[in-house]
Parts: C-alpha cells; structure tokens; sequence
C-alpha cells in the first residue's frame, strides 16, 4: 500500500497528500486542486534537491521548460516550517491516474 495515493478531501483546501510516504502540498486555486511540482520531482525522482532537478529539467528540455513557464502557475502555499512562499504548481488529478505533458517529461527523464 506504500504506493498508493492518499487523499484527504475534506473542507480544509491547504492539507498535505502523502504519496509513496512523502507529504505533497497541494491547495485550491482557480477551481481545482494544485499541487507542489517540486514535491511531486521529489517523490518521482528521489532527488536530494528537487528545486536544483526542476531547474535542470527545464533547461534541458525546452518545450517542457516553456511548458511549465507560461502553463504552471506559482501559488503561496506553506513551507515546513509554516511560512508562506510561491510554488511552482500543477493540477493534474493524481487521484485518477492521469499525467499532464510536464509529468509525462519528467518520467522520461528518471
């Protein structure tokens, strides 16, 4: 069951998801759920450093990297240790098993 994705879907828009025992920060915007990509790279990838990965992969790979640029909002969501900060977003509905193009790049890339 470790592999599986656990959501809690209840009035709270700010709660944490845990996927593969890693905590995703997600949040509501615009009508529909965000979540982290930085926390996303570093559940798919295992990266020590998730942001440095991001960063390479958006250099690498410019379609993907102009993808996330202009298709990827950033959003205030709360850090570990409870202080605002803008991330780099995605709402692909991981509940349902489905990837959107920046996903399917990144699993290219692991």
């Amino acid at each position: 069951m470790d592999n599986w994705l656990i959501i809690n879907m209840d009035e709270d828009k700010n709660k944490l998801i845990v996927f593969q025992n890693k905590n995703i920060r997600r949040t509501w915007f615009k009508g529909d759920w965000y979540y982290s990509l930085i926390d996303i790279i570093e559940v798919l990838t295992e990266s020590s450093n998730p942001t440095d990965y991001l960063k390479k992969i958006r250099k690498r790979d410019l379609e993907l990297g102009n993808y996330i640029g202009t298709k990827c909002p950033q959003v205030e969501m709360l850090t570990d240790n409870n202080k605002k900060r803008r991330f780099i977003v995605g709402n692909i509905p991981l509940s349902e098993n489905k990837l959107g193009p920046w996903a399917l790049g990144l699993r290219t890339l692991v």
